[in-house]
């Protein structure tokens, strides 16, 4: 009995912490029914939708939550909240990510497997020359200019024309 009970609080605590994604009480991806109830009732572009998309890994979706925190559009304004934003839409990726097997039977040690995620990306650029622009200015993160070189380089490697211009700028003291 006490271990039906414990299996049933768990199952309740799971059920309510994965409808609750979205609301920001816990992290992760929302359940495909949470992303049904929002699109009936939220616009695409609406905080609570850009969020649960954006926890979904979607980068479009966390760049331009990040945009709303930055600006304060339909939420509070939290720079910190920006820069966390920014951070996982401009981070590149391997397309490759690794799982642990636990060691079996007799054996010592576990081992890492790879496996395919996707394409490699190399990070959204939009989101490497906002959060450049972060670190220049000190809002949200410690200010670095070596830190926003290094975004800034990477957004100008994909060609993106603002970071190119400030880059040149920075390397030839104007910023």
């Amino acid at each position: 009995m006490r271990r039906k009970l414990g299996i049933s609080v768990l199952a309740a605590l799971t059920a309510l912490l994965s409808l609750s994604g979205c609301l920001g009480l816990a992290p992760g991806p929302c359940t495909r029914e949470t992303v049904e109830r929002l699109r009936a009732t939220e616009a695409a572009d609406s905080p609570a939708m850009l969020t649960c998309r954006a926890r979904g890994g979607e980068r479009d979706a966390q760049y331009q939550l990040a945009r709303l925190y930055d600006a304060g559009e339909g939420v509070a304004p939290d720079a910190r909240e920006a820069a966390r934003w920014y951070k996982l839409a401009a981070a590149p990726s391997s397309g490759q990510s690794y799982y642990y097997m636990a060691p079996v039977g007799n054996q010592s040690r576990g081992w890492v497997m790879p496996y395919q995620t996707g394409q490699p990306h190399p990070g959204d650029a939009r989101a490497q020359f906002a959060l450049a622009r972060l670190y220049l200015d000190g809002r949200g993160v410690k200010r670095s200019e070596r830190r926003a070189r290094r975004w800034l380089d990477r957004a100008a490697r994909q060609g993106y024309g603002p970071a190119v211009i400030l880059l040149r700028e920075l390397e030839e003291g104007k910023e």
